[in-house]
């Protein structure tokens, strides 16, 4: 299958095969892979305890025996492939429950996308760019904290690079029918480990299926169309398996949830694609003036066009079938749901500064040359500062419920907002901390009045001299509405309990505390009641009421 008898520096066999490579900037290569290998395993180390999404997955794969775990809807509103629970299960049978194992599997996911992103680059781009390339993801802050999140996430960037890789030695290269019937396999086995495949599987092989009908023998074409066959039987089973195994509220849900993910047929749809990618290179990459540099990507996608079209297609096909699936409302492009299409933009920004590389060498010569390859790093030396360095820790409760342990007396009275539900339930018996020491809240979302249902339950610990409150996952105003309840009725006593939280950024959660009240001043008491406080005023929201309570952070089980 080979469509590139015009480069033949790019048919060499082996899976890091491509052009050709000088030392020099092949040790850079595998050093950004090093470093990138480093982060990972620090953040695995030094990650903290699970944060609410992590644990709405986790008490699954804890709770549940195999053919539940992989055969019948999940709780608390989670969908994951297959294959990946089976691994999750598997580490919990080896490894035990601890923050760790139970994050392996992500791990060597994070890992394993670092030499696939070195074997793709060297597949497409001038071997002075792809040590660039591989750094991009190396130090790109979520793809290290994706690495340490007992989710799939990180599985589907490896699992889109590999598609891509397979894709790319198939068009360039002549293979043997074992390394066909291979590649026809592996398009089964991925899509049970990672949802996102699906939608890279069925690019990819449009680009086969059409290329060859194109260029190649009537035999390579029948091979060609029995590997698409394999793959499309692959991605159907896992489709298959995806719509068995949700409940329908489950669906309703993340139909809900996902929403902004989903795009409209119009006039906008071109701004709305500029906005999510803008958005995605400042926050997944950093990189300032996030604009300017999307627009060098939209560049570098023509310029690989005209330069290498066949390479063109096999990068940008899953970004067109990804936006046909968000326009249909089947699969959203937003956040995390759109990680494993990042790579593929920025092989397309630094086969922009190739072009201009080959440019500039016939015109101004190799030193003005060399300085183009280094200004193509500026935006990732700017990226780098300390606030983007692991650990990252979203909800790092353990040190906070260990504290909490400690701190309270018999007798002493602990409230907690529902959003501590999850991980109370997971961390607290191991800490002292049991069900029957605690009242968790209840979920009243909606707007419209309902969070006076917080202050009643607080009522009830009128009169009580030491009453421990406990604030995490906080959703709109309804922590600092009950914070400022609990001022005007109560005192503080003390400093607040704090877990620790390092993300870079404004981050829209914040940090999860403890703080201890007395309610036992009658003066104070007679300040205000649940039904007198002045609370914000939010419209009620008929959704939001319906579903805001159903998902990850409802502790009790929801189906």
């Amino acid at each position: 299958m080979n469509f590139t008898s015009s480069f033949p520096s790019l048919t060499r066999d082996g899976l890091f095969s491509g052009s050709a490579v000088s030392p020099l900037w092949n040790v850079l290569a595998w050093l950004a892979m090093l470093l990138g290998a480093v982060l990972r395993l620090y953040q695995w180390w030094a990650g903290g305890s699970f944060w609410v999404d992590e644990l709405a997955l986790v008490r699954n794969i804890a709770d549940r025996p195999l053919p539940q775990l992989l055969f019948a809807p999940l709780d608390y509103a989670q969908v994951a492939p297959p294959l990946f629970l089976f691994l999750q299960k598997v580490c919990w049978w080896l490894f035990g429950d601890s923050d760790r194992a139970l994050r392996v599997v992500p791990l060597l996911a994070s890992l394993a996308l670092l030499p696939l992103m070195l074997a793709v680059a060297r597949r497409v781009l001038d071997a002075r760019l792809v040590p660039l390339a591989v750094l991009t993801l190396a130090i790109s802050y979520e793809y290290v904290a994706l690495g340490g999140q007992a989710k799939q996430y990180a599985g589907e960037v490896a699992a889109a690079l590999f598609i891509t890789w397979l894709c790319l030695r198939l068009q360039q290269e002549q293979t043997s029918l074992r390394w066909k019937v291979g590649a026809a396999l592996a398009g089964v086995v991925v899509p049970l480990f990672a949802p996102a495949a699906v939608l890279v599987l069925t690019g990819c092989g449009a680009v086969l299926l059409g290329l060859a009908m194109r260029h190649q023998s009537a035999v390579a074409r029948r091979e060609t169309a029995g590997i698409v066959t394999v793959w499309a039987f692959g991605s159907l089973v896992a489709l298959l398996w995806a719509h068995a195994v949700i409940s329908p509220n489950t669906q309703r849900y993340l139909r809900w949830f996902w929403q902004e993910g989903f795009l409209s047929p119009n006039a906008h749809l071109p701004a709305e694609l500029l906005h999510l990618l803008t958005d995605r290179y400042n926050k997944v990459f950093g990189w300032p003036r996030p604009h300017l540099w999307v627009w060098a990507t939209v560049l570098g996608a023509g310029v690989l066009s005209w330069r290498r079209h066949t390479v063109a297609l096999v990068l940008l096909a899953p970004w067109f079938v990804a936006i046909g699936a968000a326009l249909l409302q089947q699969y959203p492009m937003q956040q995390r749901t759109m990680h494993y299409l990042l790579p593929s933009l920025t092989l397309c920004f630094f086969a922009g500064v190739e072009g201009l590389l080959v440019r500039v060498e016939d015109g101004a010569g190799r030193l003005f040359a060399a300085g183009v390859a280094l200004g193509a790093a500026v935006p990732l030396l700017l990226s780098i500062n300390a606030e983007r360095l692991p650990p990252f820790q979203q909800q790092n409760v353990h040190p906070l419920y260990s504290a909490l342990a400690q701190a309270r007396r018999p007798g002493d009275a602990v409230y907690a907002y529902y959003g501590a539900g999850q991980s109370l339930l997971w961390y607290g018996p191991r800490l002292g901390l049991q069900p029957a020491t605690y009242q968790l809240s209840g979920c009243h979302r909606g707007g419209g009045g309902s969070m006076r249902a917080y202050l009643r339950e607080l009522d009830a610990y009128r009169g009580r001299a030491r009453v421990w409150v406990v604030f995490v996952h906080g959703h709109g105003q309804e922590v600092p509405t009950l914070e400022a309840y609990l001022d005007a009725i109560g005192t503080r006593r003390g400093s607040r309990l704090e877990g620790r939280r390092r993300m870079p950024g404004p981050y829209y959660l914040p940090p999860p505390y403890a703080q201890l009240y007395d309610l036992s001043d009658t003066a104070r008491l007679a300040r205000a009641s649940a039904d007198t406080f002045s609370i914000p005023v939010v419209p009620a929201n008929a959704a939001e009421q319906h579903w805001g309570c159903y998902g990850p952070h409802q502790a009790l089980k929801s189906r």
